[in-house]
């Protein structure tokens, strides 16, 4: 069992893995003025295998029931797995309302920040 964690520049996102059966998708992580973009890459991973959680300032993707046994392979290079990954991702990013989009073996999640966090423009009376 293995423990990975990673700290973009500003500290704002951490990232997590503890694994078993289980490997770390590749992730592209984005900041915008007004969103945090994640970019998973899933292959061989249907829609109905994709859990997305998020709670607290935790976000978690993960896959169930891949298999590669369900074929007799006369050679296998590519061995599917479950994949599972864990962010710990700055408050000022609203994890209530999460966009996601998933195709092609491409998972998108989009994170606004938060109102509070946005720039504003203040009227001078």
């Amino acid at each position: 069992m293995s423990n990975i964690e990673q700290h973009n520049q500003q500290g704002e996102l951490e990232a997590s893995l503890k694994t078993d059966n289980t490997i770390a998708p590749h992730v592209d992580v984005l900041e915008y003025d007004d969103s945090l973009h994640l970019i998973f890459q899933l292959p061989g991973v249907k829609r109905s295998q994709l859990d997305i959680h998020a709670e607290g300032d935790m976000l978690s993707v993960s896959t169930t029931g891949i298999s590669s046994a369900e074929r007799e392979y006369r050679h296998q290079e590519f061995h599917l797995q479950n994949y599972a990954r864990q962010f710990r991702v700055s408050r000022k990013y609203d994890l209530s309302r999460i966009h996601a989009v998933y195709e092609d073996g491409e998972l998108r999640l989009r994170v606004p920040k938060s109102e509070k966090e946005k720039a504003r423009k203040v009227t001078i009376q």
